[in-house]
Order: C-alpha cells, then structure tokens, then sequence
C-alpha cells in the first residue's frame, strides 16, 4: 500500500531518493531526510540511516559506527543535518548491497575460497555459513590482531540497530580487502552544521488570515492550503530510485494521489493525528477519509486541502515524475572492490532495498 509523506511524496520514493543523494553527493539528501523526519518517521529514519551505512559507507568508514552510534540516538534536527552532511561528503562502495542481492548459499570452503581468491564465495559463506570462528580465519588470512579485531566486532554487534551479525561481518572482510589492495579508505573528518541549512525544511502551515492590503483580493488569505505543495515539494524525487523495486510498478500513483490522497497518507504519524483529532477514520472499501459532520470537513480541507489534483504540472512532477529505465552496471561501475564480473549484471533488472 501506498503511504504518503507530509507534502505527499510516496514515503518508499522519498527513502530511496535519499540513498540516491547521499551516494551521488546531492546536499538534496537534507531535504529527504527532513521529509521523513518531520512527516513522523524519525524511528524509520534511524533505522533506514543504519542500513544505508552499513550496505554502501561502512566498508571505508568503520570509525563512523562510534558517530553514528551517538547522533542517532534522540535524533533531533541538528543531528539529523550532522548525520546526513557527514555522510554525503564521505566515500562509499557498492560492494555489500550488491553480494547480499546476488550471493547464494554454497558448500564452499571458507579456506579455500580465501587461498584461491574466490572473494564472492567467501562472501557467500559469511552471510549464510557464518560461524563464531569465520572473523578469526579472516584475522589470519589478512594478519590482523585477532583480539583487537574481536573487540571492535563485538562491540559493533552491540549496537542494536537492526543490521545482522553477517551483513557486519561481511563489511569487516571487504574493509580488510580493501585495506590490503590499497583501496583508498575514507577520511576521518567531520563537517559542522548550522541551523540554516536545515530550518528551510520545517513544516508549513496555512494561513486563513486574509490578506487585507491586498486591493486585487483582499479577503483571499495569506497563505491557503493549496498553496502548501507548491512552498513545500523543493526537490524532485530521484529517478536513479527505479533502480528497485517501487509499489508504482504495480500500482497506480497518479490515481492514489490524484483521488485517495487523504487515504493513503493516514498511516503517517503528521497526517493520522490531523485527521484522527477531527475524528476521521478510513473507508477501507472507498478508500477515502469520512468526517462526522460538515464542520470538520471544513476545518480538515482548510488547514489541509492541499489538492494534488489541482497542482501545476511542475508541483505535480516532483513526486509522481515518470522515472526513465536505470542501469545497474553503470551505477556499480568505479564503486566497488570486489570484482564483479559484468554479465552478473545483465540478468538484474529490480532490486529490493
């Protein structure tokens, strides 16, 4: 089901097109995140910070774990801004998002994958063979400090954010890979923020007042809410984001935001609270919002009519924009360490995120 954001992008779209700013380093990402942060999602946000470090920046940047560990908790708006900005200007790789898609279970042996430089199978190994002595036969393969190794990996999987034991495991090998080809790793800087490069994406609110000094129309008011989408959508959504699986492949966007806006954003913490404090509740069969009277239909549609039926095309293409075909081999080229070979890619059309 389709689940609408506060200014009504489709919350999947809006997630994916932070991944796409973050890794194509758009300070756009701020935007994204202040989308989902400010529509009510900021346990999904954490959550969804945690994957994409670990699938795409954690490989060249383990000592981000500690930074991330400590702004995500009580995220607020300056951690947020601290997170994002740091991310977008760091390095990243492709590696562990693509080989969790692509690798399979095997029978392998983790030694003698390791000896023949069969990378992909040791992969496969780690993320569904597993087992408490894996990190130590990496240690010796690579000759590193088992003990210090152990620490630092415990101590990653202490940290209780959703990502499994194998996913880490897995960035530790590619990190080791990395470090031992002279794969450049990420620096350890960090940017600083100011609350102006966040305070443009707060929430907007109408206002009835009217306009009075306006001699053309003066009981217009100051700012309506039809006027909401057009303040509110400031960036389009990426079209890199077609590289997945999105709900628009089965379903039809344009008709769920067009007919049953009100509908599909009920399940988003800003828009349940709007409508359930004017006690509205879902027609699961029409798919609309019903009012118990006509005094709360009004106040509803003049605080939130927001019509995205009614939008210029400009506003209207800025989350239902028709998104082009996407090819994965160009989005992995120059971005990995494992060597993938380049058929692998022509059988991949979607991929879940």
């Amino acid at each position: 089901m389709f689940q609408f954001t506060r200014f009504l992008y489709e919350k999947e779209e809006v997630e994916l097109s932070l991944l796409i700013c973050l890794l194509h380093k758009k300070e756009s990402a701020l935007f994204w995140g202040y989308e989902l942060y400010y529509s009510g999602f900021q346990e999904d946000l954490i959550k969804l910070i945690w994957k994409i470090y670990y699938h795409f920046y954690a490989v060249l940047n383990l000592s981000f774990e500690s930074y991330l560990a400590i702004n995500l908790k009580d995220l607020n708006e300056d951690k947020l801004a601290r997170v994002l900005m740091n991310l977008t200007y760091r390095k990243w790789t492709f590696d562990v998002f693509i080989l969790k898609n692509i690798c399979t279970i095997n029978n392998y042996n983790l030694n003698k994958s390791l000896e023949k430089k069969k990378y992909m199978d040791v992969c496969g190994n780690i993320l569904y063979k597993n087992k408490p002595k894996t990190l130590s036969r990496l240690c010796d393969y690579f000759k590193r400090d088992i003990d210090k190794e152990q620490s630092k990996y415990t101590k990653s999987i202490s940290i209780q954010n959703g990502i499994s034991s194998e996913i880490k495991l897995l960035v530790y090998f590619i990190n080791y890979l990395a470090v031992d080809i002279n794969y450049e790793l990420g620096k350890n800087l960090f940017i600083q923020v100011n609350n102006e490069d966040y305070n443009k994406y707060s929430n907007i609110y109408v206002n009835l007042n009217q306009r009075g000094n306006s001699s053309k129309y003066p009981l217009l008011p100051i700012l309506a809410s039809r006027e909401i989408l057009e303040k509110g959508r400031q960036e389009t959504i990426e079209k890199g984001i077609n590289l997945f699986n999105l709900k628009r492949d089965k379903m039809n966007l344009n008709d769920a935001c067009w007919n049953h806006w009100e509908y599909y954003a009920f399940n988003t913490p800003i828009w349940n609270k709007r409508i359930t404090d004017l006690d509205g509740i879902r027609d699961e069969v029409k798919k609309v919002i019903i009012f118990p009277d006509d005094d709360k239909i009004d106040a509803f549609y003049d605080n939130y009519g927001y019509e995205p039926d009614e939008q210029p095309r400009f506003v209207h293409d800025k989350s239902n924009l028709e998104l082009d075909i996407q090819d994965w081999y160009a989005f992995y080229n120059d971005n990995s360490i494992v060597n993938f070979k380049k058929n692998i890619f022509n059988n991949i059309n979607k991929l879940p995120f």
